[in-house]
């Protein structure tokens, strides 16, 4: 890569006059390629050196040093300069750093976290030390992502270094989130199967768990049944509260059979529970034979043709 480079000197129209080169030790800079000006001082004459300083001789696309020799720059150079350069010395070349900091890398991972609604508790359980990047060249851009989906506990992220389309770095971050929440909660014991009423509701600050479900809004609350026995306190969602079906199994009921002819009814006995426009089996009371039909209204069911 360092040959490529030089090789462009080749073609630079140069002067007769004498330009001595010396190579500095080392050198560091902060950008993508180091030029001769950079890595060597550059004496003689001016006009020559006008030319040559600013041409690059080497790439540095990473924090990697690399070592020039005079060879290098001599076989590049002095064939279009015959006898006019004077090349000593041997450079270590790098790139300089720049530093991302701990909470550089914090910040990103937790802009990834939305409180929707919640009150947030964010803490950071673990954060990689600073990450080094080459320095110089375009804009960085640092950029989180989950490594879970869930939206409370301890949730970790991956933290790209990206310069364009092309990562310079990444460290691992964890942090420890906490969701606190104002929902609707049992204000007493409810039994499986009981109706919920405006007494049975309160509202309590909540730590939300890692599996947590839906929300009822209070007026769908009332008339809702408990899916299970429910201790007081427990909060209202759509996992422990139903909405109680329009029939129930073992529940007499009406069959109707309409046709364009005639209207009949006949007594029968729910087999399972059904909600207005679900189809259940029936029994009927006359012979006991199984039909299904659909709930058309309470304690009411069409029989299905």
């Amino acid at each position: 890569m360092i040959r490529t480079l030089l090789a462009l000197l080749v073609v630079v129209p140069l002067s007769a006059g004498e330009v001595v080169v010396a190579l500095r030790p080392v050198v560091s800079v902060a950008a993508e390629r180091a030029t001769l000006g950079e890595v060597a001082e550059l004496t003689g004459d001016e006009a020559l050196i006008a030319v040559l300083r600013d041409l690059p001789v080497v790439e540095l696309p990473d924090l990697r040093t690399r070592r020039l020799e005079p060879d290098e720059i001599r076989r590049a150079i002095g064939l279009g300069l015959g006898k006019t350069l004077t090349v000593s010395g041997v450079s270590e070349i790098s790139r300089k750093g720049q530093v991302i900091s701990p909470d550089e890398l914090v910040r990103a991972a937790s802009s990834m976290i939305t409180a929707d609604g919640d009150d947030l508790t964010v803490t950071t359980l673990r954060a990689a030390g600073s990450v080094t990047v080459p320095a110089g060249g375009s804009e960085i851009a640092i950029v989180a992502e989950p490594l879970d989906h869930a939206r409370v506990g301890d949730l970790p992220f991956r933290v790209r270094i990206m310069r364009g389309d092309a990562e310079a770095g990444r460290a691992l971050v964890t942090l420890r989130v906490v969701r606190h929440r104002t929902v609707t909660v049992a204000a007493r014991a409810i039994g499986r199967g009981e109706r919920i009423g405006p007494g049975d509701l309160r509202s309590e600050r909540v730590v939300v768990g890692r599996e947590s479900a839906a929300v009822v809004a209070v007026a769908d609350l009332i008339g809702r049944e408990a899916r299970r026995d429910l201790a007081e306190g427990t909060p209202l969602t759509s996992a422990v509260v139903i909405i109680p079906p329009d029939v129930r199994a073992g529940q007499q009921v009406v069959l109707v059979v309409d046709s364009e002819r005639f209207h009949l009814t006949a007594a029968g006995e729910c087999l399972n529970d059904g909600r207005i426009g679900e189809s259940i089996s029936v029994r009927r009371a006359a012979d006991g034979r199984t039909v299904r039909g659909t709930v058309v209204a309470e304690g009411q069911v069409r029989l299905d043709r």
